[in-house]
Parts: C-alpha cells; structure tokens; sequence
C-alpha cells in the first residue's frame, strides 16, 4: 500500500486500491509544513489521489494538538471540546454539527438495537481530544478511545472521565480481539501510509458480527478534475472516493453499508477561491520547519461560535452551512450533488 515512486517511474505506477494505472497531476506540493513537498498521484479508475513520499516521521499531530484552538481545519474541534464540556449528554450536539458524527449516531442506534446499551462495547480509534468518546460514554455505552498522540490521550484522560490509551489499533487488537460491537475510525485512514493495515486490524478488534465504522472526507464532492482539497500532507496522504472505500473493503472481504448522512450539510457547497478553481491544492503550509504556526484561525474559530448560537436555535440547515457561506460571499460557488462525508459500515463477511 505504501507508495514509494518518484516522477521518474510515472508510467510503472499503478494505484494500489484498484490496480489501474495512475497519473502525476500535480508536482511539488508544498505540504503542511513549510519546505516539505509531495507529488500527487490520481486514478481516474477509483477516484482516488495519494501523496508521495508517504512520509508521516515528524513531529507535526504534536504541533497541531499544541496549538489546537488556532490551527485551520483543526480549531472547530477545539470548539467541539469547549461545548461538550458544559452538556451532560454531548452526542445529540456532535451529531447535529457533522455528517461524520451524525454517523456515529445512526451506528450506535444499530449496535444497540434490542441490547442493553452498558453491555454494547464500543472503541473509538483515533479519540484525538476525547470528546467523541466522552459523548458515547454519556449516552451509557461501553466505550474506550485509544490514540497514538500520547499529548491527545494525556489531555483526554485528565479532561474525561473515560477510558483512553496511547497506543497503536495494531497492537490493541493483538490484545483484545474479537472483542468490540464497534469500531470507529472516523477521519483516521486518510492520515496512514497503510489505510488496509488499519481496517484489518479493526476488523480482527470486532466480535462477530460486529461493525467497523469509517468516515473519510469525499473526494466524490468535488469535480472530476478537482486536485488535492483536502488537508496538505502529510496530514492527508490520500484522498478518497466512495469506490476507494468499495474497493478497500473488497481487499478485506467487508460488506458495506452505507449511511445516509444526506439529512447534514446538505447541499455541499465548495468555495472556488481563483481563477484556478479547484485544480491546485487549496492551502499554503501551517507550520514551520521548528513547528510555529503560520496560519491562525481566528476566523474560523469566531464563525464556529456563531454557528453554535445558530445550533441553540436549532435552525440546522443555517448552522451546517454558516461557516462556509461566511467564506463564500464573495467568490464563486460550486453546489455538490454528493455528500461532504463518506460513512460507510463495514462488515466482515467471513464471520
């Protein structure tokens, strides 16, 4: 699944999802930190894009959860976390806000359908802040959210009263497998060098019959011609659409499930910010080589806030979209006949 090729080889490099052959589509990508630069590979088969190198060995989720109220893309979890901490039963609010934890909702309410909910065990793999796992836990579920940031864990276990651990899907499931009614890997496989690896182990981390819940950003929103809009790598090091996810979960012998999430965020609206529009990557680095942050999110933090007082009203549709529509008055708009969001279930087939 790693991918290793340099423009040199172009014609030999075939997507590892599909087995297509990829194309180049755009050279030199400034990533996420200031001076690292990708190129960017595409299969017109899957829909798909990867980043190369897959070099993810650097100091950058610290930085992020270091500065995590300021950082683009990443601040409105931070608010997330500030809203959660004053409810005593989060869930309903998470999942009002994003495809992803409304999602988490529609799983749960499955999972627990005819069982008593405290004998459901739940996993949250990648907890990042703890929130989410702390949501599930208020609504009476058997939950544990486990993470490889030992920042993010450390801050989650004085902040929750939750179960959380620092430690690998890989390894946990080594030593508790078959043991979960649910996975969540929800915006964690974009992120990995190996998004095969992790499903495999979610899957060894289920009991049978059990679900694997997986929630990516939709490269399927975009145009066809769309490159890279999505975080810079390599925070994202792929970019997938719902035949990514397809062929994925055929490697693994998964069934899917998909979850209709239409009912959030819909219409999908996409900003053109140039002349350019969507053929470029869409941000300029974060950080610096020494990890200072260059961008700050003041704005979307100040958006986020009115978006919560929109929520309290309950005017859904207002809310979703706020932020984006703030951004967006005065540039072009693209409205997406898909889904912001792709939430799939997956089920292993073979139990």
């Amino acid at each position: 699944m790693n991918e290793k090729s340099t423009h040199k080889d172009n014609n030999e490099v075939r997507c590892s999802l599909c087995k297509s052959q990829a194309r180049l589509v755009f050279t030199q990508c400034e990533g996420y930190i200031k001076g690292s630069f990708f190129d960017i590979f595409s299969c017109d088969s899957c829909n798909t894009q990867w980043a190369v190198p897959m070099d993810i060995d650097t100091p950058v989720y610290e930085w992020i959860y270091k500065n995590i109220a300021y950082v683009p893309g990443y601040s409105r979890y931070f608010d997330y976390q500030k809203v959660c901490d004053k409810m005593e039963r989060p869930l309903s609010y998470l999942s009002q806000c994003e495809q992803s934890y409304w999602a988490v909702h529609k799983a749960l309410r499955l999972v627990a359908k005819n069982t008593k909910r405290s004998s459901v065990r739940i996993i949250d793999v990648g907890c990042g802040l703890g929130y989410l796992t702390y949501a599930i836990k208020q609504e009476g579920f058997n939950v544990v959210g486990i993470d490889t940031s030992a920042k993010a864990v450390d801050a989650a276990s004085f902040r929750y009263d939750a179960c959380y651990e620092c430690v690998s899907a890989a390894d946990y499931a080594k030593k508790h497998p078959a043991s979960f009614d649910l996975v969540i890997l929800s915006q964690v496989i974009e992120h990995l060098c190996n998004p095969m690896e992790i499903l495999i182990d979610a899957m060894r981390l289920t009991k049978k019959g059990g679900y694997v819940l997986v929630c990516v950003p939709n490269k399927g929103a975009f145009p066809l011609q769309s490159i890279w809009q999505t975080e810079l790598p390599p925070v994202h090091l792929w970019w997938f659409s719902r035949r990514s996810i397809e062929n994925l979960a055929a490697h693994i012998n998964a069934e899917v499930h998909s979850l209709d999430t239409a009912a959030i965020g819909n219409p999908y609206m996409i900003q053109l910010t140039s002349s350019e529009g969507l053929t470029r990557p869409r941000n300029a680095p974060f950080f610096s080589t020494n990890g200072e942050l260059l961008i700050n999110a003041e704005k979307d933090t100040n958006n986020m806030r009115m978006h919560d007082r929109f929520s309290k009203l309950g005017i859904r549709n207002i809310a979703l979209t706020l932020r984006k529509l703030t951004r967006a008055l005065s540039s072009q708009i693209y409205f997406s006949e898909d889904t912001e969001q792709i939430c799939v279930l997956l089920r292993n087939g073979c139990r």
